[in-house]
């Protein structure tokens, strides 16, 4: 069945006398809308972009936890701010009840805490914000009053003694050290150098550790140093919080008090370098640092984005901005909107469903609802809907566990939504910035994704298993090692019905091809037909090509590739060729090309032109075809 995805932008149609037509893409599988330059202008004067599908790279996965079949469940991206540092990169994210840390950089895993054992808590969902050097998180288990958990990379504390655990099994003594049940600690600095190990601890104390894997000989001091999450026990008045950002230099929780969804929440303002010293007071109260009820009854915050200076409260249908001001100490509102310094503005209308949904780059803030992809600038008096020509088509996904991503390399919005028609939940909605063009793409279904501004990598955190992956990675295959398929296909296009001979017709193609053993196959449709009027396959290699297989008998059929790479295009790693064919086939008044390529590797194809005209050639028969 021919893919049936009618929603990109087509040219106008009309009936056509001997002249060329550039026919646009109607569908893209497995690739995307992008357009090049080559810095020719048009009539007006203005820069002509030429319409290419690019096959999308494939889905790595990075890492997988074994013997659970749950998804991940929250997390965050955390950078580590001393430049100095290697492997600045973690990943911070929760599977059931444990909290990992995962390094893009060193393809390591480690438990930073296992909350359901060490703490007896239920992790809802691990909400995580940084701020400064810190990550602060919390985990929305209402059967707690204090949940508020601090990570600031590799720890290190010393070892005052080693001694027998009673198994002669090596025990570590070192005075409050923070660390939990499997956690990943590396010894260094004893004198037994058996005692120098990367390992997993256990049966864990305030005060001491044991190492399994290493036998007790005589004690010893050293040095200990791992990654670990950090449980703020002074910290109170916090109950369960549902959500948790930054505000200026503060940290916002919400869900203060009964856990709820409406807008109670609580801000606190940490000591020197934003660290919470593990004694502040949550509570709402009159102090200027302390929280309170915003203003303008807010019924169901569903995610909240600091941006440009401003506290952006997201519902499912409207979104209410605030910025740090004069507090009103009488509990009427605490914060005021950013432009009239008043309580009365919110955007109605709009909204998201997802607190995965909001991301920024540059000026602009975007975000993912059912009725589209939006941006928004400070200044504006509404969001701007980007995706006002596919609304029909934004319609066969729902939101509410939507994940949003800028891929910063590319120029692309990422959306990562689930389907509610035929479309694999496994979808990826693709925007192309430069050229305001939407595709569909093939991709693992993720609610969290992240842009790796240091190693230019777009990792998420999957909504179906326990994984991580790097998101269009430099492969094009996927994560199970088959060849990804590009399928871009033109839209039928009216020719008209003025003539009703057979049609001469021509057709030309600029390919990029990134290796000399791809061989992409073109199909040729007319009308309604399901079977293609012509199929041929052609190579980089193929420099002129000349064939006498008829198309429905013995007509004259001719193609070519060859030619010379055109360095002007941004995709300066493929060599781009014409592939040609030209042929009498029976009257028709519709036809749209296919293009598909099963390889590892890149392709990108232009929009193809097509020149057709009416013959009286009488020779040729189509008796044996149709």
């Amino acid at each position: 069945m021919r893919p049936e995805y009618q929603n990109l932008q087509t040219p106008n149609t009309g009936v056509q006398r001997d002249r060329t037509a550039s026919f646009s893409f109607d569908n893209a599988e497995n690739g995307y809308m992008t357009f090049l330059s080559d810095d020719k202008r048009n009539r007006s004067g203005k820069l002509d972009y030429k319409e290419f599908v690019a096959k999308a790279p494939g889905t790595i996965s990075l890492d997988t936890i074994s013997g659970t079949s749950n998804r991940t469940n929250g997390g965050i991206q955390w950078v580590n701010t001393d430049t100095s540092k290697s492997d600045r990169v973690r990943e911070i994210y929760a599977v059931n009840d444990i909290v990992y840390r995962y390094s893009v950089e060193t393809d390591e895993r480690v438990i930073l805490r296992d909350i359901g054992t060490a703490d007896s808590a239920t992790i809802s969902y691990l909400s995580g914000v940084q701020l400064g050097k810190f990550g602060y998180f919390v985990i929305g288990d209402s059967s707690l009053s204090t949940t508020l958990y601090k990570y600031e990379g590799d720890q290190t504390g010393s070892i005052t003694a080693v001694g027998d655990n009673g198994s002669g099994k090596a025990q570590y003594t070192s005075n409050a050290h923070g660390l939990t049940d499997g956690n990943t600690v590396t010894i260094t600095g004893c004198t037994d150098t058996a005692y120098n190990v990367t390992a997993v601890i256990s049966n864990v104390t305030t005060n001491t550790f044991d190492i399994e894997t290493v036998t007790y000989t005589a004690t010893d001091t050293g040095t200990w140093s791992a990654d670990t999450l950090e449980k703020l026990t002074g910290v109170t008045a916090l109950n369960a919080g549902r959500l948790i950002g930054k505000m200026d230099d503060r940290l916002e929780i919400t869900g203060i008090g009964d856990n709820a969804n409406e807008g109670q929440y609580s801000t606190r303002k940490p000591s020197g370098n934003f660290d919470f010293s593990g004694t502040d007071n949550f509570t709402s109260g009159t102090d200027v640092d302390d929280g309170g009820v915003l203003s303008g009854s807010l019924q169901d915050c569903v995610a909240k984005y600091w941006f440009k200076g401003v506290d952006w409260w997201f519902e499912k249908s409207r979104i209410v901005p605030h910025i740090v001001s004069n507090y009103d100490v009488s509990g009427t509102g605490r914060v005021k909107d950013s432009k009239t310094l008043q309580e009365e503005y919110v955007i109605d209308g709009v909204g998201v469903e997802s607190p995965f949904s909001i991301t920024a780059y540059n000026e602009s803030m975007f975000f993912a609802s059912p009725d589209g992809l939006f941006e928004h600038r400070l200044g504006w008096s509404q969001p701007k809907e980007l995706t006002k020509p596919f609304r029909r088509f934004w319609k066969k996904f729902t939101f509410d566990e939507a994940g949003i991503v800028v891929d910063r390399s590319k120029n692309k919005i990422i959306v990562s939504c689930k389907s509610n028609s035929d479309i694999p939940n496994d979808t990826h909605l693709i925007w192309d910035l430069d050229s305001a063009y939407m595709s569909l793409v093939n991709g693992r279904y993720t609610r969290e994704m992240f842009y790796d501004d240091i190693n230019k990598k777009v990792i998420g955190f999957s909504s179906n298993s326990p994984e991580i992956f790097e998101l269009y990675a430099d492969t094009y295959q996927d994560d199970d090692g088959n060849d990804i398929e590009l399928i871009a296909e033109t839209r039928m296009y009216d020719m008209g019905d003025m003539y009703l001979e057979k049609k001469f017709v021509e057709f030309s193609q600029r390919v990029g091809f990134a290796s000399e053993t791809q061989t992409p196959t073109w199909e040729i449709f007319i009308d309604d037909d399901e079977s293609p009027i012509a199929t041929f396959t052609r190579s980089m290699a193929d420099a002129e090509i000349s064939s006498t297989t008829s198309v429905g008998s013995s007509a004259f059929d001719e193609a070519t590739g060859g030619g010379n790479p055109d360095s002007t295009l941004e995709e300066s790693d493929l060599n781009f060729v014409w592939v040609n064919w030209k042929g009498f086939v029976p009257h028709f008044t519709k036809m749209s090309i296919r293009v598909t390529d099963n390889s590892p590797n890149n392709l990108v194809v232009h929009q193809p032109n097509v020149l057709w005209r009416p013959t009286t050639d009488m020779k040729n028969s189509f008796n044996s075809r149709f």
